[in-house]
């Protein structure tokens, strides 16, 4: 299993195009979200990312679709990609598939 979490994960308002802001990782592969850290989040009809070769949510990976994300120039994360891709997350060096995706979030001050 692989996991990423995170002390500090925002997403800000629509105003400011959903930038995300993450830190304090721990997990079990290296930290993934830093390279799309204060990245606006990017949709097939918003082209929020830093690639000049397109529109990461459209044609990631040589023309995989991958859906909206927080690209910087579509690299380490793309969750949206389809299942039968190895574009999902980088880790151990290698491009994994990711059957599901699971994001959860708390008030920073729950003591669960």
């Amino acid at each position: 299993n692989i996991f990423l979490q995170y002390e500090q994960f925002k997403v800000a308002s629509a105003k400011d195009k959903y930038k995300l802001t993450v830190g304090g990782f721990q997990g079990t592969t290296f930290d993934a979200m830093a390279w799309h850290n204060r990245m606006n989040f990017t949709t097939k009809d918003s082209d929020n990312d830093q690639w000049g070769g397109g529109n990461c949510a459209i044609d990631n990976f040589g023309g995989v679709p991958t859906g909206g994300w927080w690209y910087r120039s579509c690299q380490y994360i793309a969750p949206n990609t389809p299942y039968n891709y190895k574009y999902g997350i980088y880790h151990n060096y290698k491009q994994h598939s990711l059957p599901f995706i699971e994001i959860k979030i708390r008030p920073h001050n729950c003591n669960i």
